[in-house]
C-alpha cells in the first residue's frame, strides 16, 4: 500500500514538515529556497511514490545538494539531469522534476509553484481576473504548468506511440496542496482536479492519506488511467468541441511540430529572441516561458 511507504515511517512527515511548513512552527525560522523545497519534495514525498522510486530533478537549480532537512535519516543523493521539453520554435521549458517508469524512462512530470503561494486558484480555462503583482506571477507559473502538460502529452504521444491512450498527467504541487492536470493530445482534452491539501490542518504534521493514494496513482497512471472514451460520452460533433481546449486551432502551423519535433531531456535551448512577455492568448505557442540561466 503506498501510503505505508510514509505514513507507517514518520521520518519522511518531519523532514516535509520542517521543509515545507517549518516557518509556522517557528516564527523566526527562514523560509526556505525553492531549491529546498524542490528537493524535499521529490525526495521525500513524490520519490517515494514513483516507479522504482526514483526522479530526475532539473541540473538548473541553484544548488545541487542535499536536502536540507537535516534530519540523520536523509542519507540520499538526489538525482538531476537534463529536463528541457519542446522546440525551440515552439513553447520549450524545463520541468522541475520528472519520474521515470519502471523501464528507466521518463513518464510523469511534476511542476512546483512559488513556496509562498498556492496552486488552489488554477482554473481551466484561464482567466485573468488577477491584476496585482502575486497574482500575475502565480497565473504565470499555471500556464507554465498547462503548458508544459501540453507539450508532455505530445511527446509521450511520438516516443511511445503504443499506448493505449494519451491522457498524460502533470503534478503541481505547491508546500500546502497540489493539483493534477492531464491533456490528452489525441482528442485536445485539457481537464484538472480541484485543490488536494498536502497536510492535516496545522498544528498536526501529518500528511494526508487520501492524497498520498492519489500522488501514487498519478505517478503509476499507466496502471490506472484508461482514458477517455468519447464514443460514449459525446454525440456530435459540437459536444465534443465544448470539451476540446482547442490547442489545435490555436498552435496552427506550429501543430505539426508539437507532434513530430518536440524534444525530451535537453540540457539547452536555443536563445529565441521576443520583443515582450507573452500575453495569455499565446500560451505556450513559439514562447519560451523560462528564462535561462
Amino acid at each position: 500500500m503506498p501510503a505505508k511507504v510514509i505514513a507507517q515511517d514518520n521520518q519522511h512527515e518531519e523532514s516535509l514538515d520542517k521543509i515545507l511548513r517549518g516557518h509556522q512552527n517557528d516564527g523566526d525560522r527562514k523560509v526556505n529556497s525553492e531549491t529546498d523545497i524542490t528537493i524535499a519534495i521529490a525526495e521525500h514525498l513524490l520519490g517515494k511514490l514513483s516507479p522504482g522510486k526514483s526522479y530526475i530533478i532539473d541540473s538548473r537549480v541553484e544548488r545541487k545538494e542535499k536536502c536540507s532537512c537535516g534530519f540523520s535519516h536523509c542519507k540520499s543523493d538526489p538525482a538531476f539531469g537534463s529536463t528541457g521539453i519542446g522546440h525551440e520554435d515552439t513553447w520549450h521549458g524545463f520541468i522541475e522534476v520528472l519520474f521515470p517508469s519502471q523501464s528507466g524512462i521518463p513518464e510523469t512530470a511534476a511542476t512546483f509553484v512559488e513556496c509562498n503561494q498556492s496552486p488552489a486558484t488554477l482554473t481551466c480555462p484561464l482567466d485573468e481576473s488577477e491584476e496585482d503583482f502575486s497574482g500575475r506571477k502565480l497565473m504565470r507559473a499555471e500556464n507554465q504548468a498547462l503548458a508544459q502538460t501540453i507539450v508532455f502529452s505530445f511527446i509521450q504521444r511520438k516516443r511511445h506511440p503504443d499506448f493505449s491512450n494519451f491522457l498524460i498527467p502533470n503534478i503541481l504541487i505547491s508546500p500546502h496542496d497540489f493539483r493534477i492536470i492531464m491533456y490528452d493530445s489525441v482528442n485536445d482534452i485539457l481537464i484538472c482536479s480541484v485543490p488536494v491539501p498536502l497536510f492535516h490542518p496545522y498544528p498536526s504534521s501529518s500528511l494526508q492519506i487520501a492524497s498520498i493514494i492519489i500522488l501514487w496513482m498519478v505517478l503509476h497512471y499507466r496502471m490506472f488511467c484508461v482514458g477517455i472514451d468519447t464514443s460514449l460520452i459525446i454525440e456530435t460533433i459540437d459536444e465534443m468541441k465544448k470539451i476540446q481546449s482547442n490547442f489545435k486551432d490555436r498552435a496552427k502551423e506550429k501543430l505539426d511540430l508539437y507532434v513530430h519535433a518536440s524534444k525530451f531531456c535537453v540540457q539547452d535551448f536555443p536563445i529565441v529572441q521576443r520583443p515582450a512577455l507573452p500575453s495569455h492568448d499565446l500560451l505556450g505557442f513559439g514562447i519560451h516561458l523560462i528564462p535561462q540561466k
